[in-house]
């Protein structure tokens, strides 16, 4: 296995030893995010159930959705990386989703009241988020840019995060 580092310096293993997985790792990486994707899943199909025709149970939906999907490819992102556009895909709509539960949580705000169109915005940010994503996990020219537009995901969510407990506040 011949690999290529951030800054271009190649390195080459010739044969890896294989061990068993930690069973502590197993534990953090796979059956603790699959269990809270579960619970998520579960709250996102209760409140879509209960109020699918409010944007607010359909944003809440579309977050523990996208939720789900970040936290049940997680172990893949460590492992395979056979579902690797999916979760980029995911954690990028995070953001939105989000950002579009605190325009309209608990009460819309007034902007959205008068423009409702507007609590779509933060997915159009998202859909941005998400393809620059996909671009450079696909770019094999610049191996770890991927790393930069995942970064990307990651301050939208936190900054979703702010602003949703801003909002609450």
């Amino acid at each position: 296995v011949t690999t290529i580092g951030p800054g271009g310096a190649t390195r080459s293993y010739p044969g890896i030893r294989l061990a068993q997985f930690p069973p502590a790792d197993l534990m953090r990486l796979f059956w603790l995010p699959y269990s809270v994707s579960i619970i998520y899943l579960f709250l996102g199909t209760w409140i879509f159930q209960l109020s699918k025709d409010q944007s607010t149970g359909r944003a809440f939906a579309y977050f523990c959705l996208c939720t789900t999907i970040t936290l049940t490819f997680l172990f893949d992102l460590a492992t395979t990386h056979l579902a690797s556009a999916i979760w980029t895909i995911a954690i990028a709509q995070i953001g939105g989703a989000l950002t579009c539960l605190a325009l309209v949580f608990p009460t819309p705000a007034k902007i959205i009241r008068t423009r409702p169109r507007l609590q779509y915005l933060p997915y159009a940010v998202s859909a941005l988020a998400a393809a620059l994503g996909l671009l450079a996990l696909y770019n094999y020219r610049q191996p770890w840019l991927y790393i930069s537009a995942w970064r990307i995901s990651y301050v939208y969510a936190a900054l979703a995060i702010l602003i949703f407990i801003v909002t609450l506040i």
